[in-house]
């Protein structure tokens, strides 16, 4: 499950404590002190750009509002991803989880300049060449980065951090305190923090929580660590849980109203 509910499943009494063997190879904000909840693997929002459309690819917030091209980030409404889009871009602008404002500033430029992409964001759409610009999470931009070049080699697509700020998000593991198998979600948790399981999770293109080498040809398709130096976690869940449950009407009121 995402991040924030693993403590959430914790101060509910439905988890199981269980620490892996790895346990002290898993840095400190990505575990609970008891091993309530452990996060697997996180990922970092991101730009996508199809070169195709947009030869000079942007690298942070201040190229995509200095630029001419169309950016998609799909509906704020129903997706974590696009919330977390306008986060990053709050982070970028001098905003924070509990400021979202700048990041609601940033995306109402683009829809009064006619930038702010309306459609549907998927793959078939990005496939086919609909969307230049696209803030995703980088596992799955790089997943579908790979996909379409399977399907289509003369795909040109770029993928990278953006340079002003960026938000990750981890995915933990937690255990059903009420689960008949205990010991077999143990069993589950100290695969998927193995180097096996780890490595398994870097084939999906994930960030993997613990340190562990990746295979060159797999090393290669990933976007270099460096670019991951200016990215921020969500550090008051508490404050991001009440900026979430406004943000669809913020989002209505003070960017799609602007919309052309």
């Amino acid at each position: 499950v995402g991040e924030t509910y693993g403590a959430v499943a914790e101060e509910k009494g439905l988890t199981l404590k269980y620490k892996t063997s790895y346990w002290d190879e898993i840095p400190d904000w990505a575990k609970d002190d008891d091993g309530d909840w452990v996060v697997a693997y996180y990922g970092t929002m991101a730009l996508m750009t199809n070169k195709r459309l947009v030869p000079d690819a942007p690298t942070s917030f201040q190229d995509l509002l200095d630029g001419d091209y169309v950016v998609s980030i799909g509906d704020v409404a129903k997706s974590t991803r696009a919330q977390y889009a306008v986060l990053a871009a709050a982070y970028a602008m001098g905003g924070d989880e509990s400021n979202i404002q700048p990041g609601l500033d940033f995306f109402r430029q683009l829809a009064e300049q006619g930038r702010l992409d309306k459609g549907e964001f998927n793959f078939s759409r990005i496939e086919k060449g609909e969307i230049g610009v696209a803030i995703i999470w980088d596992f799955v931009g790089i997943g579908y980065r790979e996909q379409i070049k399977e399907n289509n080699p003369d795909a040109d697509f770029e993928m990278c951090i953006p340079s002003d700020c960026s938000v990750q998000s981890g995915y933990t593991t937690i255990i059903n305190a009420y689960t008949k198998r205990p010991y077999a979600a143990a069993l589950t948790r100290e695969y998927i923090l193995s180097d096996e399981g780890q490595l398994n999770l870097a084939k999906g293109y994930a960030k993997t929580v613990r340190d562990i080498d990746l295979p060159a040809e797999l090393e290669e398709k990933m976007i270099p660590d460096n670019q991951y130096n200016n990215v921020k976690m969500v550090e008051d869940q508490e404050a991001w849980e009440e900026t979430v449950a406004e943000l669809p009407s913020l989002w209505n009121e003070e960017v799609m109203a602007y919309a052309k």
